[in-house]
């Protein structure tokens, strides 16, 4: 994202030190070294670090992704790069240039030039181990918590990772306001055992199936999977985590969100049972952008068995949209079944026998929109559950390449669907062989 900074004179005067690192913003003494203060007035780039605060509304803690150049740091000499520090709110500079790159700034220099932003960290970050870069999800996962000053909030449907469990009860430990809501972790509650971490386990009547982290009401991160050693290691899923205090916020209290996060609309629609508006809108809400479709629907989901979701995709193909459909070979029947009764046809890929689990919750819409959460397209997980539904739009470049080193995956785990009379023949095809994310046969597996 590019600004533009109005820069505002002022008569009143500032000194500033000749050390490489200043605390922000610039005071009279300096506490970095004993060098005698310079007497110079404020500068342009000191002038812009002031009003970015402003024009990105970002507390000064966050701006260490955001860079400028100072173009008028004195007479014949090369643009210095201003980088924001987030550890002391500081400013490191350095002149190091090539000679290229004196040449071009030089040209650029003009007595009206402004420093403006070269590089910008995003706010909306994917992170998978199907991914060549943000590729461990446990790291993300821990490093986040670790994070935590003032209050953790956790809301997972199984919670068993030793080593997250591990980093929660530290958290706590720390005097920071430890949270979580789960529905199975025994591994969770014998480990919290005389540890200040406040335990919510979910009741029975209806499957609490939220997979979400939430950081000082600052930072936030969602994922596709649980929080279990297959889950963060094995399995296909995918976590975004975003920077973004009022979503974090809304997240923690189950409250709708439609915004910009960075450069990106999204939507935050919480589902669950009381919440009759929800409940009757999650579909509704999915089939909204499916039919919006032009070009490309790529769909991986562990269960896809809603009959007005399957329509519309149907619909977007019979007007030309290329469909791409993934699913779990362990609940592939509810796909049929759905699709035979609706007198429909699409095309079906499910996980080969023995590869990791599909349990992603993920589609991609013309390579712009994404729809993901922890819900899966079923009527119970949009309307009974406890689930959370986000769109993202916009995608960038990173974005969309993290999501194609996704597929690249699941087409390497899957193969399409075989007839009815071929599965008869073979009755174990596609069976996991990872039992730690996998609900008791039947009726629990259903209420997923």
């Amino acid at each position: 994202m590019r600004a533009e900074f109005n820069i505002v004179k002022t008569k009143q005067k500032y000194m500033c030190s000749p050390c490489s690192r200043h605390i922000f913003p610039i005071v009279p003494d300096c506490p970095t070294c004993s060098t005698p203060l310079r007497k110079r007035s404020l500068s342009t780039t000191t002038a812009a670090a002031l009003v970015a605060t402003k024009v990105f509304k970002y507390p000064r803690k966050d701006l260490s992704h955001r860079v400028i150049y100072d173009y008028d740091h004195g007479k014949n000499k090369p643009a210095r790069r201003i980088q924001f520090g987030s550890d002391r709110h500081s400013l490191e500079t350095s002149s190091k240039t090539s000679r290229s790159s004196r040449k071009i700034l030089k040209a650029r220099r003009t007595e009206s030039s402004v420093p403006r932003p070269v590089a910008q960290q995003e706010l909306i970050t994917f992170v998978s181990a199907q991914q060549t870069t943000n590729s461990n999800p446990l790291s993300a996962i821990c490093k986040l918590m670790n994070l935590a000053s003032k209050r953790l909030f956790i809301q997972v449907y199984r919670f068993t990772h030793p080593t997250i469990i591990q980093h929660a009860l530290n958290v706590a430990a720390k005097n920071v306001r430890t949270t979580v809501l789960f529905r199975d972790g025994d591994e969770l509650v014998e480990a919290s055992q005389g540890s200040p971490i406040i335990l919510e386990q979910q009741p029975q009547r209806a499957l609490f199936h939220r997979k979400s982290l939430v950081v000082d009401h600052r930072m936030l991160l969602v994922s596709t999977g649980n929080f279990t050693i297959n889950s963060t290691e094995q399995d296909i899923n995918l976590s975004i985590v975003f920077h973004h205090s009022k979503l974090a916020a809304r997240v923690e209290h189950s409250q709708p969100f439609s915004g910009v996060v960075g450069n990106q609309p999204v939507s935050y629609l919480p589902i669950f049972r009381r919440n009759k508006k929800s409940s009757q809108i999650g579909g509704q809400f999915i089939q909204s952008f499916i039919e919006e479709a032009k070009s490309s629907i790529l769909i991986a989901m562990y269960i896809l068995s809603h009959p007005g979701i399957l329509q519309s995709i149907q619909d977007a193909a019979a007007r030309g949209v290329k469909v791409q459909i993934a699913i779990d070979t362990r609940e592939s029947k509810q796909t049929q079944m759905t699709l035979e009764r609706l007198q429909l046809s699409l095309p079906l890929r499910v996980r080969k026998p023995g590869s990791p689990p599909l349990h992603v919750k993920m589609c991609c819409i013309d390579g712009k929109t994404l729809i993901f959460g922890s819900a899966n397209w079923s009527l119970v997980g949009l309307a009974r559950n406890v689930e959370d539904l986000f769109i993202v739009r916009n995608l960038t470049a990173l974005q969309y390449q993290s999501l194609s080193e996704i597929w690249k995956a699941v087409e390497e785990n899957t193969q399409p669907l075989k007839r009815s009379r071929e599965e008869e023949e073979d009755p174990l095809e596609g069976t996991s062989t990872s039992q730690e994310d996998l609900s008791p046969p039947t009726k629990k597996a259903r209420t997923q």
